[in-house]
């Protein structure tokens, strides 16, 4: 299949044509202020605390069966109603955890303390082993916010007219044509790297409905909730028929669980969030009716160039028309080669060019 990246012509165009690059963004660089954005919440189960309480791990110290009766359904009831009904924004999701424990923090020692094993010869008081299952339990919801997504975006619509307008600067920029395996992308961190991932791309769901993440469920079963929520938008936005794929930081709960318990601010190191395809990947671009003739023999050159030193693989270079009637129509299209130093061009007219808008999934802008 063939998806479809709308481009201002920018340095970011430039880039992803001449580097090959994909650039993942953040919530603050969107046009949708609410995209990338959720609510945290606390389910009302005390079924889910019981399955997070059994949560083993390898270390003893961040194991909570080292120290409490994990079977105790009174903790669990307890908890629950600690925190039920709580939410934290995803934007800045660890201070407002933090904050949410703080608050919280003498009803959770209370709890815990009704829950601790009783030993002889214990050196540490109650409260202070209490207090160490808190850090625990810390770093157990810390497991629901501890990924910053990241999202890149494409359509399954080459010609329309609103995103043409918009993300395409007035006309101005190009739609670059990308094929897609399987719906999604072999990508790496570096442009010379054959180590490679599968990115996945997954449509948009258009509802208007508030994005809601449970803690719990997100602690004990995984990232599924997180990730269909981040492929939520407005119906305001169902014009761009959006295909979306995600990156994301991880950071260590532990260190989140230890920032949180000594009131420290968290450091972290970005993950990179440009990712490299194969020169291959770019079937094609579309040019704006106001690309002037100039600009898009460069972008010709720099594909061509790309190709010719990797592959030599031919490419599509196609133009657009504005009509009265405010449709955006393909005017001409012809097939790039690669195999000499200087692109040959074959033009694709009538029936031929009726092919090759169906091979790549350009469909006649009807709004």
């Amino acid at each position: 299949m063939h998806v479809f990246k709308y481009y201002r012509p920018n340095h970011y165009f430039d880039k992803a044509i001449r580097y090959n690059e994909l650039y993942f963004a953040a919530n603050h660089e969107l046009n949708d202020p609410n995209d990338l954005k959720a609510i945290y919440y606390f389910e009302d189960s005390p079924e889910l605390w019981s399955r997070l309480l059994k949560l083993s791990e390898e270390n003893s110290f961040w194991s909570l069966s080292e120290t409490i009766n994990t079977d105790c359904q009174i903790l669990a009831g307890s908890l629950n109603d600690i925190f039920k009904g709580i939410e934290v924004s995803s934007i800045d999701s660890f201070d407002s955890l933090k904050g949410v424990l703080d608050l919280c923090s003498g009803q959770i020692i209370d709890a815990f303390e009704s829950a601790l094993f009783k030993r002889e010869n214990e050196l540490n008081s109650p409260a202070v082993r209490a207090d160490l299952c808190k850090l625990i339990m810390t770093e157990l919801l810390s497991r629901a916010i501890n990924h910053e997504f990241y999202s890149v975006s494409f359509s399954k619509d080459a010609l329309n007219s609103m995103m043409w307008a918009h993300y395409a600067e007035g006309f101005k920029g190009c739609v670059v044509i990308y094929a897609s395996e399987n719906r999604g992308f072999s990508l790496s961190h570096n442009p010379f790297s054959e180590n490679v991932a599968e990115y996945n791309l997954a449509p948009v769901d258009y509802v208007d409905s508030d994005k809601r993440i449970p803690i719990l469920e997100s602690v004990t079963s995984g990232k599924g909730k997180a990730v269909s929520t981040f492929l939520q938008k407005n119906s305001f936005w169902k014009y761009e028929d959006e295909l979306r794929s995600f990156t994301f930081k991880a950071i260590n709960t532990k260190y989140m669980a230890m920032a949180s318990h000594k009131a420290q601010k968290l450091k972290t190191t970005d993950r990179k969030r440009i990712l490299y395809h194969d020169a291959s990947l770019i079937a094609g671009v579309i040019f704006g009716p106001r690309v002037k003739a100039e600009y898009q023999r460069e972008v010709e050159f720099v594909l061509h160039d790309n190709r010719y030193y990797r592959g030599k693989e031919s490419f599509f270079s196609l133009n657009t028309v504005l009509t009265d009637s405010g449709n955006i129509e393909i005017s001409k299209a012809s097939k790039v080669t690669c195999a000499g130093e200087i692109p040959g061009f074959t033009p694709f007219e009538g029936e031929k060019l009726k092919e090759l808008l169906h091979h790549l999934n350009i469909l006649s802008d009807s709004r």
